[in-house]
């Protein structure tokens, strides 16, 4: 399934833009949420984020980590995920809606 819109938090941007994210030695996390999820533009940090995948069938809380990114180029810069995050499920199903990168210090 294809990646669908974005949220990006107002706070997230805010750390960005100041430097409070370093995204190329920062350590960041991807865990998985459910539908019910209270994640939006008012989030500010991973713990505040409700209804996470459970504990079981291959995913374990808090997600895996993505390290820390790569940057690349000067007036187009991206960013990659050099790890790519992939989940095995095992003993039954993995089912999430939204996917929630979070720096280590639990910004999300």
């Amino acid at each position: 399934m294809a990646a669908g819109t974005w949220t990006f938090p107002d706070g997230a941007r805010t750390r960005l833009l100041n430097g409070t994210f370093d995204l190329d030695t920062d350590t960041f996390f991807m865990a998985l949420f459910l539908s019910t999820s209270n994640i939006g533009a008012a989030t500010t940090t991973y713990a505040g984020v409700t209804n996470e995948h459970a504990n079981a069938n291959g995913y374990t809380t808090g997600g895996i980590s993505m390290g820390a990114l790569t940057l690349a180029g000067t007036t187009t810069v991206t960013v990659d995920d050099p790890a790519d995050a992939v989940w095995t499920a095992s003993g039954g199903s993995i089912t999430a809606r939204f996917a929630v990168i979070y720096e280590s210090g639990g910004d999300v």
